[in-house]
């Protein structure tokens, strides 16, 4: 057996020949599929489908038994996604918008700027971090680069609603 790792997040698990194993995982709720090396197509169940970290727990039976090499992907369901709001002409009015997935609520978070709530507001332009810690008391972290929205010159007649033309910039020609 051998594996492969992306700590706290993604594991890799080659069964030759067949076989169970019991990995030590960080805390977390991780999900199991199974691959098929021999036949390939498409990940599939196995005996169990879900685990949680914080120990040694067995990762099952691939799903016909031990007969093939399976390989075993063992995915942290704990993550975040972050949606950037870039900031205005003073560059320091940026929003991140937080997304969490998985893990066991209520969360806490601590941004970068010292902020925790689950957005953070008033970001400078640049890069800005996030950990997210859950009720289990594991944490993700995610990023984010605000920049600063792009200028916008008028320098034509704006027809508003009313039919009026209106000119910002430039001189009058009605």
């Amino acid at each position: 057996i051998w594996v492969l790792e992306e700590p706290t997040q993604t594991y890799v698990m080659s069964f030759s020949f067949g076989g169970t194993s019991d990995l030590t995982l960080p805390c977390g709720q991780y999900t199991i599929k199974w691959y098929d090396q021999i036949t390939g197509g498409a990940l599939q169940n196995g005996s169990i489908t879900t685990i949680s970290g914080g120990g040694s727990p067995s990762v099952g039976s691939p799903p016909s038994g031990n007969s093939k090499d399976w390989i075993a992907l063992i995915t942290n369901d704990f993550s975040t996604s972050i949606t950037p709001i870039n900031a205005g002409c003073n560059g320091d009015d940026g929003v991140a918008i937080l997304s969490i997935s998985g893990g066991i609520s209520p969360y806490q978070y601590l941004w970068s700027n010292g902020d925790t709530t689950q957005n953070a507001t008033g970001l400078t332009i640049g890069d800005h971090h996030v950990t997210v810690t859950d009720f289990a008391g594991c944490s993700v972290f995610g990023s984010v680069y605000i920049s600063q929205k792009a200028e916008v010159n008028i320098n034509e007649a704006v027809s508003i609603c009313d039919n009026k033309s209106y000119y910002v910039g430039g001189d009058s020609q009605k």
